[in-house]
């Protein structure tokens, strides 16, 4: 086999908040596993996140998200579908609710307010009414 075998072309890279950016919803499809991860998981996450933190690093390599867009029509957001990965945007969706409920609960509401808007949620519309990003 031709060592310049590709897939696909066109590997992008992005960060978490391009995922994430604008209107863009997140969909799990139905043959993905359940969410399952353990605390082994949790631990390595939350230790490569805190790197960046700690280390004042601009990113960090958190693994391969592999999506597939499904597009948009006049009227709904951007739909990308988690083909790998689903496991650890979950988990990031998780633990952006957990921090903007505990600034909440520490009367930080303006710094809630804005990243629920920002990470969490979508402007509602007529596909989409719950307007949550992250679609099981």
């Amino acid at each position: 086999m031709e060592s310049k075998f590709k897939v696909t072309d066109i590997p992008e890279e992005s960060s978490f908040y391009d995922l994430v950016a604008g209107d863009n919803v997140l969909e799990i499809p139905l043959f993905q596993r359940p969410y399952m991860w353990k605390d082994s998981h949790y631990k390595t996450l939350v230790s490569d996140v805190e790197a960046v933190a700690d280390e004042g690093s601009s990113a960090i390599f958190l693994g391969v998200i592999v999506t597939y867009s499904r597009g948009s029509a006049p009227g709904r957001p951007p739909t990308w579908m988690i083909v790998d990965g689903q496991q650890r945007v979950t988990t990031l969706y998780l633990f952006i609710m957990a921090a903007s409920y505990i600034a909440a609960t520490h009367n930080e509401f303006d710094w809630a307010a804005d990243i629920i808007g920002r990470y969490l949620l979508v402007r509602p519309s007529h596909h989409f009414p719950e307007a949550k990003r992250l679609d099981p």
